[in-house]
């Protein structure tokens, strides 16, 4: 019976980890965007490596007067549920990378502001940073050609929410495709 009950216990843990925001209510907004980190000359002293996982966006809520952290999946998505009518602040990003050692990368600024819009889902665009031309500095300090790209790629939004929970109600919802504005030009 204990064991029985233990079994239960994880499961239920397991499944509530992994479940998606339900909307509460028609005004609910879920925010969501897609971001990866790609190597192409080498990832410090190793090949090419692209990295989706973990990677970490602090946020503010301007109007709620709060901040909050955000991860990436798998897959390079990451969620939350938005207040209707409140401005976020994307404003940086950050990793911890465990590939036999531990790489710290970041904060790196991004700084764009968007108004959370009631019952949509709310697309942020997919930020790919690449980093080329690795040399070693001093110490254990590495320098990088870090650049920056977006693209429009609001289709796996659907796809995404989709394999994360097939009967979501955030799929009867309209998606949008956020209106950006850079706080760095204020």
């Amino acid at each position: 019976m204990k064991r029985w009950a233990a079994y239960l216990l994880i499961t239920l843990l397991l499944v509530s980890c992994s479940s998606f925001p339900s909307p509460q209510g028609n005004e609910s907004c879920l925010v969501v965007g897609n971001m990866e980190l790609d190597f192409p000359d080498g990832f410090f002293t190793e090949s090419a490596r692209t990295f989706s996982y973990g990677i970490v966006l602090n946020l503010d809520d301007l109007d709620g007067g709060s901040s909050f952290s955000v991860r990436t999946g798998d897959d390079g998505y990451y969620y939350f549920t938005a207040k209707p009518g409140h401005r976020y602040e994307l404003h940086s990003w950050q990793v911890t990378l465990m590939e036999g050692r531990t790489y710290k990368i970041g904060p790196y600024e991004i700084g764009w502001i968007f108004t959370a819009v009631p019952g949509k889902v709310l697309y942020i665009q997919n930020i790919l940073m690449t980093f080329r031309a690795p040399k070693k500095g001093t110490g254990n300090t590495w320098i990088f050609s870090p650049s920056a790209s977006v693209a429009q790629m609001p289709e796996g939004v659907r796809t995404f929410i989709e394999a994360s929970q097939p009967n979501s109600a955030w799929l009867d919802y309209e998606l949008e495709t956020a209106a950006l504005s850079d706080a760095r030009k204020k």
